[in-house]
């Protein structure tokens, strides 16, 4: 099942839950992917939406597009813990930093639905672009994270 929104809020993340959820009551054995961005990853519905899947033991794979700003900020300025795959605190996380990830993924929902008990899996993925208004304002934090070997 697809549903699409916006993620810049995330408001697509609880219904990556709810979706599977459904899946489940049907048992059609579906899985969900919930992509977000990093810079959703401090919201609450985030981490409420991690304990239902959790706790409801759905097949959910949150994905989170993390390129370590959120709109123009940086990550390290709004964020204790910028290690994104680390924060499901009820649920296993993956980093991986890879831009062809069709092998993590279908790793992670191979996880997903085994059993006893089919966790869900941040996933971290870089996406090597800057935002039109950062360049138009001379900032380039990509350049930086190339020169130093992070990306």
């Amino acid at each position: 099942m697809f549903s699409g929104r916006s993620g810049g809020v995330g408001s697509q993340i609880p219904l990556g839950a709810g979706i599977v959820l459904a899946c489940k009551y049907r048992s059609n054995n579906q899985i969900s992917f919930a992509v977000y961005g990093d810079g959703a990853a401090n919201q609450g519905q985030l981490f409420e939406a991690f304990n239902m899947a959790a706790l409801w033991k759905l097949p959910c794979i949150f994905v989170c597009e993390n390129n370590r700003y959120g709109k123009r900020t940086a990550m390290e300025r709004v964020s204790a813990n910028t290690d994104v795959y680390t924060r499901g605190d009820v649920v296993p996380g993956f980093r991986k930093i890879n831009h062809e990830i069709n092998a993590e993924v279908e790793e992670a929902a191979q996880f997903a639905t085994s059993d006893p008990e089919p966790p869900l899996d941040p996933l971290c993925n870089y996406i090597y672009h800057n935002s039109p208004s950062m360049k138009v304002r001379g900032v380039q934090p990509w350049a930086k994270l190339v020169s130093e070997g992070n990306i």
